[in-house]
């Protein structure tokens, strides 16, 4: 899967190929949570984070901000990073790839490199959680 920066909404696929169209960062999060073992908690319809069976209640966690949260993820899930350093031809990436799946994030400055990072992690985890979703079916 390939995507320009900054983008809201991503594709996914399934284990049967199709492409999921995923609108919204919230549903990446979920997604990604479930690959990580993790659920969004709420209480009274309140959200008070997430919920990580062999931890209980772990609070705040947002890969797609947090540096830290998306460096353990891309370590939980054994993930794969690979990155090109700015080409003459202005083209940058970063590639995320595991458990058959992979994501390619442009971005346009070297201060975006992080951002497109983490971005690339949540997808693949997302897609991930997507695959386990699927096959609970």
């Amino acid at each position: 899967m390939r995507n320009s920066e900054h983008g809201a909404i991503a594709f996914l696929y399934g284990l049967d190929g199709q492409k999921r169209k995923i609108c919204g960062e919230m549903e990446l999060l979920v997604l990604a949570g479930k690959a990580a073992g993790f659920a969004p908690a709420s209480f009274n319809r309140i959200d008070v984070g997430w919920y990580d069976s062999s931890r209980g209640l772990i609070g705040s966690w947002d890969p797609m901000e947090d540096d830290g949260d998306a460096f353990r993820l891309l370590s939980q899930l054994r993930l794969d990073l690979e990155q090109n350093t700015t080409s003459e031809s202005g083209e940058s990436w970063v590639c995320v790839s595991g458990h058959g799946h992979s994501v390619m994030q442009e971005f346009r400055s070297e201060p975006s490199r992080i951002v497109a990072t983490r971005r690339a992690i949540v997808q693949v985890a997302a897609q991930i959680g997507l695959s386990l979703e699927e096959g609970a079916r």
